[in-house]
């Protein structure tokens, strides 16, 4: 603790918690060996870890009653009296700066033409010693407000960050004070409140951000809870290539549902705001089940275009045929398609195999004994046969071939 001048230079002023009990006001006008008592000493910035969060993990001490207004005077080591001295007077929020060879806060409002009224306070007193570059504040108390006064200099360390004087709001836990400071940090600002910062606590600015005129400094508490809570597992879509249905076309053929899960986070909240998640458990209530969907493969039909038809040919017949049926030339490609790449239109066409026989194809080649007993031989036979045929199963040439098309086949 310093004893010497140098101890006395800064008086702050600030206003009280306005939780306190008792309203009244209060300014200390201490001399260099009053400072140096240890109960006016500031403590260092600490950081404990304290777990259960007690009451008194946080404390903002010499916070008592009375004023609107804060106040703060940097002074400089007492020089001599006759020394020449420019002075910043801020009277209730009108600054001026003045020059006097006076050497104590009443020469300063003398020069600046300022008479305390009843209800103002001064800081510093008017008695106390004042250096060139000081500052030195009046303010008008009325019966609502808190009022501060701190000697924070007697026990300032060499480390601490001075700097012009600015107004800063502190919030702690959400209750909130103004005061005038001349703290450069707030690591400063808050090692003059005896703030008290326990593990996990969030102080924003941070600690090293440099103060300005009009910022607020808060300090928050952080806590940890466990959630638990059901969560929606998605459904996948696959897909499923289907030859009956035309390319390109989908078809939904087992609706998707979505499964349940259980998930348990750990949540860190910091002044009532969640501020992380982390997933710490998960267990699966029900399985989703996808969703299928079958997409079409089949080649979109097409008629064909026939070569030439030659007078007197199997095909020629075929064509007459169709036409007394009432088909056109569109079945007619259709028929002449699909029989071409059964049988080349050859009555004598045999597939080994499968005894498949004939223009039409015919399995076996004797059902078509019943168009007629020349059916081995006879392409008229054969076609007759075959028109019966295809129109019995697939209405039309055309569907025939469409048929064909998907599964080779008719």
């Amino acid at each position: 603790m310093q004893s010497t001048a140098e101890s006395c230079r800064s008086w702050v002023l600030l206003p009280n918690d306005v939780t306190k009990g008792t309203r009244h006001g209060v300014v200390f006008s201490l001399s260099c060996n009053e400072l140096s008592y240890p109960k006016y000493a500031l403590r260092g910035l600490k950081l404990v870890t304290d777990p259960k969060r007690t009451s008194a993990r946080r404390r903002v001490t010499n916070w008592v009653a009375r004023g609107t207004v804060v106040a703060v005077l940097a002074v400089g080591t007492v020089g001599y009296a006759s020394a020449h001295k420019r002075i910043e007077v801020d009277h209730n929020g009108n600054v001026v700066t003045v020059t006097t060879f006076g050497g104590t806060v009443a020469s300063a409002l003398e020069a600046a033409g300022i008479s305390v009224a009843d209800g103002e306070i001064v800081a510093p007193a008017l008695d106390q010693p004042i250096s060139d570059g000081d500052q030195v504040a009046v303010r008008l108390v009325d019966g609502g407000a808190d009022l501060i006064t701190r000697a924070s200099a007697a026990s300032r360390s060499a480390a601490d960050q001075r700097g012009p004087l600015v107004n800063v709001t502190v919030a702690i836990d959400g209750q909130s004070q103004e005061l005038a400071t001349h703290a450069a940090d707030v690591r400063t600002v808050l090692k003059e409140l005896d703030v008290v910062l326990v593990e996990g606590d969030v102080v924003s600015p941070g600690l090293d951000e440099v103060l300005t005129d009009g910022a607020t400094v808060t300090v928050a508490s952080a806590a940890t809870e466990t959630v638990t809570v059901t969560e929606e597992i998605a459904f996948k879509t696959k897909k499923e290539n289907d030859s009956t249905l035309d390319k390109g076309k989908k078809v939904v053929k087992t609706e998707g549902t979505a499964g349940e899960r259980l998930t348990t986070y750990s949540v860190q909240v910091v002044d009532g705001v969640e501020v992380s998640r982390v997933e710490i458990a998960s267990a699966v209530v029900s399985e989703p089940r996808d969703k299928v969907v079958s997409v079409g493969t089949k080649e979109p039909f097409s008629v064909p275009t026939g070569a030439k038809v030659q007078p007197g040919s199997a095909r020629a017949i075929a064509k007459k045929m169709l036409k007394d049926r009432g088909w056109g030339d569109d079945e007619f490609k259709c028929l002449d398609a699909l029989w071409q790449r059964e049988s080349g239109w050859r009555v004598t066409a045999h597939n080994t195999s499968s005894g498949a026989y004939g223009i039409p194809q015919a399995m076996p080649g004797s059902k078509m004994a019943s168009a007629g007993a020349d059916w081995k031989t006879s392409a008229e036979t054969q076609i007759k046969w075959g028109l019966g045929y295809v129109k019995g199963r697939y209405k039309t040439p055309c569907g025939a071939w469409a048929h064909f098309q998907a599964k080779h086949w008719y």
